[in-house]
């Protein structure tokens, strides 16, 4: 607080409440944070408690500090630094909450994952602080288009993610991906570049493609890859033969490794 701040409180002390009072300031190593009053009818009472006021107000301001630093902390272990979205622990840490909350209350869960189109590109040839403020200003208007309709996390790279609870209409969130798609159209400009983006995206739900958040996540991730192999800037629901496809995939890849 400011001088005239502490002052005022001391004005109220000593003459808006009745008997006699003692006033400490509660201090942190940049400002003042509170006081510590202690009132007493008599004055004798307060006779001697000078020591202790000041060690009171001492560990409160440890506590307050103490407070406040956790809470800073905890910030910073469920936000992404660069864009400040929630990040991938967080992410995950609601996608379970909100799946067991799902399976009690009998609703769906969508999960979207939403992946960049050639961002390696600007990266490559703009170099990463530009390819930093891109992202910046994508997660800006995804985030502005999402609004409050589901929760939208970076969880790495270019890499993004929405939780949608209560997703009772498939056409509306497969709108919904698709505005997510076109608030990329318009170009970016970053230091003097104009820069267009586009993404794939793919969609998963509870309980219909998995029951646990990591096969959500999985299956949200195949139809990204899915509509990233139809051409990109798409959007793909999951669907079950994705599966087969994918371990077929990797079963020909292993095989020409053992051939080579």
């Amino acid at each position: 607080g400011t001088d005239e701040w502490w002052q005022h409180l001391c004005s109220i002390a000593s003459n808006c409440l009745q008997g006699d009072s003692a006033i400490a300031p509660v201090r942190s190593r940049i400002c003042r944070l509170g006081a510590v009053i202690l009132f007493a009818r008599d004055p004798k009472e307060l006779s001697n408690t000078e020591g202790w006021l000041e060690t009171f107000s001492d560990l409160a301001a440890a506590a307050i500090e103490n407070a406040g630093l956790y809470e800073r902390l905890e910030h910073q272990a469920k936000t992404d630094a660069l864009t400040g979205l929630p990040n991938r622990l967080y992410f995950e840490n609601l996608l379970e909450e909100q799946v067991n909350a799902a399976q009690a209350q009998q609703y769906r869960l969508a999960v979207l994952y939403l992946d960049l189109d050639r961002f390696k590109h600007v990266n490559d040839t703009l170099g990463h602080r530009v390819g930093d403020l891109f992202l910046k200003q994508v997660s800006l208007r995804l985030s502005a288009e999402l609004n409050t309709a589901g929760t939208l996390a970076r969880i790495g790279g270019d890499e993004f993610t929405v939780l949608v609870e209560h997703a009772r209409d498939k056409r509306f969130i497969e709108e919904l991906a698709a505005r997510l798609l076109g608030s990329l159209r318009s170009p970016i400009r970053v230091e003097g570049h104009a820069l267009f983006a586009s993404a794939s995206i793919g969609i998963s739900y509870f309980p219909e493609d998995g029951e646990t958040p990591s096969t959500l996540q999985k299956n949200a991730d195949s139809a990204m890859y899915r509509a990233k192999a139809e051409g990109r800037n798409l959007v793909k629901s999951f669907a079950s033969e994705m599966d087969s496809t994918a371990a077929a995939a990797m079963g020909i890849e292993q095989l020409l490794h053992r051939g080579l």
